[in-house]
């Protein structure tokens, strides 16, 4: 069956693009004319110049290689609704000189206007087929504002394509790997239609941004042009083992070309904590928030020491002001603290509560006088009294008489010195015991008074004394003579003497022992002794 709908070169428009491909220039197609081809649906003719019937001409809203074929050149026009009334049966290209560059029939369409009321949009579009596209100048009016849903996408997803943050991926290698087949990268098992970044292939230039599937990996459609491939290339890995949640951008300069350029990766969170339970090293730091705040701002340990600083400590607080606290139970026995009131409480009860005859607390406070200031008095009355260490005492202090003849530590009162002294103070004789050959030659006598002892002898010995006692007596009770006065002794007419030195003993009984020393003169043999002796006692 022979086509009956197609679309050709004119010879003008065959010979422009030669021409252009010949120079290394572009052929500018800028507009696209439809016609009612006169009635009936003309056939394509090289020859022509202009449409059989031409009924609206107007800008192209869009000019592009088709991505299924690089040989085919896609131009569409989109003819808004309030546009029409006539048929469509035939279409031309005009280059931006108005020569007609392409002809095309088409199935009839009739295109109404909305004041027939039925108005719509309509798109109608060429497609040709040339020998080199690059010889086409793929370029619209910008000016021009419709456009079909299906162009407004696709230049949408360009634009996206070419932004430097593409969508994210599922997982990131972390090794070479094998651009082929379902496996695990990252501990993340893949499934067909997950977007993985490949950035450590033993070939860099094999790096980027790949869809997994059973057979071969193809590149991502937003990065596999170089145009969508740029420096700064960032993207995010969702899961893994060792990088999830992590953020990597190409840092790879200059101008990309896939499949040659060496394309690099570099981890930009490294340094970063996550949003998600971060782990902070180091002395993290952040702004401090205001007294009594409760929030869910960070405390930082500032905030914390002002909040807890009017607290009390747990181990022994050091309270200031009026602390309070809750009054225990009457009765309470436990480490609850123990208010004023409870104390108060508990001391009525004790004081109150208990019979006369037990009221212990009744009557130290009546023997107290009820004196509230009661340890003042007593540190009063304290300061009135002498320390027991070297009493300065004063006034006439007065102390128990120790019993007569003591001779201990005891505090002598002057009731006890006069008591002992009486007995020195009036006269008192004691009598004398001669001893060793010695007699009283007269009136040998012994006496106290006035606190001194008296000793007046005259006696006796018929041989030549040597050092010998002469005589003993007892001193009165209490009575110790305090020193000793030598006694110069007398002689007789008959038998003088030399000089000799008397000594006195006192044994712990009272007895006083008088000792003499004397040598007579050759030939003596009696002896006679006068001797006067006064000592002071104590």
């Amino acid at each position: 069956m022979a086509v009956t709908y197609y679309a050709l070169l004119t010879t003008i428009g065959a010979g422009k693009l030669a021409n252009a491909t010949a120079l290394g220039t572009t052929l500018k197609i800028t507009q696209l004319a439809v016609g009612d081809g006169g009635g009936d649906v003309p056939a394509p003719d090289a020859s022509r110049t202009q449409l059989v019937n031409e009924v609206r001409r107007a800008p192209l809203n869009r000019l592009s290689v088709d991505p299924a074929n690089s040989a085919q050149i896609i131009a569409e026009q989109v003819i808004p609704e309030d546009v029409g009334g006539w048929w469509i049966r035939e279409m031309g290209l005009y280059d931006e000189a108005g020569a007609l560059i392409a002809y095309a029939n088409c199935a009839p369409s009739y295109k109404p206007q909305l004041a027939e009321g039925s108005g719509r949009t309509q798109t109608v579009r060429i497609v040709l087929i040339v020998s080199n596209a690059a010889s086409v100048e793929l370029k619209i009016d910008p000016s021009v504002v419709l456009a079909t849903r299906e162009y407004v996408d696709n230049s949408i997803v360009t634009a996206l394509n070419r932004l430097d943050y593409k969508q994210s991926v599922r997982a990131a290698t972390t090794a070479s790997v094998t651009l082929s087949g379902l496996q695990t990268v990252d501990g993340v098992a893949l499934a067909a239609g997950d977007r993985v970044l490949v950035k450590n292939q033993t070939s860099a230039v094999d790096n980027g941004l790949y869809v997994v599937a059973a057979g071969v990996w193809k590149r991502a459609t937003d990065a596999d042009e170089n145009s969508e491939v740029t420096p700064g290339l960032t993207v995010t890995v969702e899961s893994g083992t060792a990088q999830a949640d992590s953020v990597w951008q190409l840092v790879t300069d200059g101008v990309i070309v896939l499949g040659t350029t060496a394309l690099a990766f570099q981890n930009i969170t490294n340094g970063l904590a996550k949003l998600a339970s971060p782990a902070f090293s180091g002395v993290p730091t952040a702004p401090t928030a205001a007294v009594g705040s409760n929030t869910q701002q960070l405390a930082t340990t500032a905030f914390t020491q002002a909040a807890i600083a009017p607290l009390a400590a747990v181990a022994s607080p050091a309270f200031t002001g009026t602390p309070t606290a809750p009054t225990a139970s009457a009765g309470s026995n436990t480490q609850q603290l123990a208010t004023t009131a409870f104390v108060q409480a508990a001391g009525s009860a004790i004081i109150g509560a208990a019979p006369s005859s037990l009221d212990t607390l009744g009557k130290l406070a009546s023997s107290l006088g009820n004196n509230a200031s009661y340890a003042a008095s007593v540190d009063a009355s304290l300061q009135a009294k002498a320390p027991l260490t070297s009493p300065a005492l004063v006034g006439t202090p007065t102390a128990p008489t120790a019993a007569l003849g003591d001779n201990t530590k005891k505090v002598a009162t002057t009731e006890f010195v006069q008591s002992s002294f009486a007995k020195f103070s009036t006269t008192q004789t004691f009598p004398i015991t001669f001893a060793n050959g010695f007699f009283n030659r007269g009136v040998s006598t012994c006496w106290t008074a006035n606190g001194n002892l008296y000793l007046s002898l005259n006696m006796g010995r018929n041989t030549v004394p040597e050092s010998i006692q002469m005589l003993a007596f007892t001193l009165p009770v209490g009575a110790r003579p305090k020193y000793v006065i030598d006694g110069v002794g007398g002689y007789s007419v008959e038998t003088p003497l030399q000089l000799g030195m008397y000594a006195w003993s006192l044994k712990q009984d009272g007895t006083f022992i008088l000792m003499f020393s004397i040598l007579a003169p050759a030939g003596g043999t009696n002896c006679g002794y006068n001797l006067n002796l006064c000592t002071q006692l104590a």
